[in-house]
């Protein structure tokens, strides 16, 4: 059995609602991403705040982890959906991570549109990362589907 971490970004009570299933199925240990600046919790500015961040490629800084993840074989990442992607600062902690010798899954929690380019950018911010299938869910989703997900990965 490998030794996981479930990091995981949000702004509501969502993705850390499903990251707490995540952690609890694999035995993990779990661990919020926590930016610098707290984003705005207005749907209107995070919206904004989010697309430009995005736009610029903006990676926000973070406060510095608490768990060190050369520990870890496994990382599970969790993030709200932000037009389609990942919030930038999960792309932070790819980018900062010792991400060549992990194994890397990511969980995304959305309105209803799905996880569309997570794949794509995912891989453009860790080419050398083979990532896991990524699980996605509306809202908090179904706790048997984010377990059976969890159990898929064989961690």
């Amino acid at each position: 059995m490998s030794k996981t971490i479930v990091l995981y970004f949000g702004v509501s009570e969502d993705v850390e609602t499903v990251a707490k299933v995540v952690a609890d199925e694999a035995g993990a240990d779990i661990e919020p991403i926590v930016p610098v600046d707290a984003y705005p919790t207005d749907y209107t500015k995070l919206s904004a705040q989010a697309r430009e961040e995005m736009r610029k490629n903006y990676l926000p800084p973070i406060e510095p982890l608490k768990h060190d993840l050369a520990a870890y074989d496994t990382i599970l990442i969790g993030s709200p959906n932000w037009f389609g992607s990942c919030a930038q600062p999960v792309f932070t902690v790819l980018d900062d991570s010792v991400a060549a010798s992990k194994r890397i899954g990511l969980f995304i929690t959305h309105g209803g549109s799905g996880a569309e380019y997570v794949d794509r950018d995912a891989k453009a911010h860790c080419p050398e990362v083979d990532f896991l299938p990524i699980f996605d869910c509306r809202g908090t989703g179904d706790e048997a589907d984010i377990r059976a997900w969890v159990k898929s990965l064989n961690l």
